[in-house]
């Protein structure tokens, strides 16, 4: 098991959020907001570092992890946004 860390922001008004609470190997990023709201998770993930070679080197960022549903990027790809609605757990909108 991995250690895990808290950080708390010096100036949380600044950022919106309270603060961090991470693993070791930062793999994924939990951000507390200020506000009371649910914490939000990011996870890591690698992308081409261009869109023009996607062989080429890659970078390290993070990403919201409701976009890493597999129904979610389906529905997203497809350009589906009932599906979209309905992966991300949202009431569908009011017409």
């Amino acid at each position: 098991m991995q250690n895990v860390h808290v950080k708390r922001y010096t100036h949380p008004d600044t950022h919106g959020y309270a603060g961090t609470i991470e693993p070791e190997d930062r793999s994924w990023v939990l951000f507390i907001p200020n506000s009371g709201k649910a914490p939000e998770l990011y996870v890591e993930v690698e992308v081409p570092e261009s869109e023009d070679t996607p062989d080429g080197p890659t970078v390290k960022g993070y990403t919201p992890a409701i976009f890493m549903q597999p129904e979610l990027l389906k529905a997203i790809a497809d350009d589906d946004q009932d599906a979209v609605v309905k992966a991300m757990g949202c009431p569908a909108p009011k017409e």
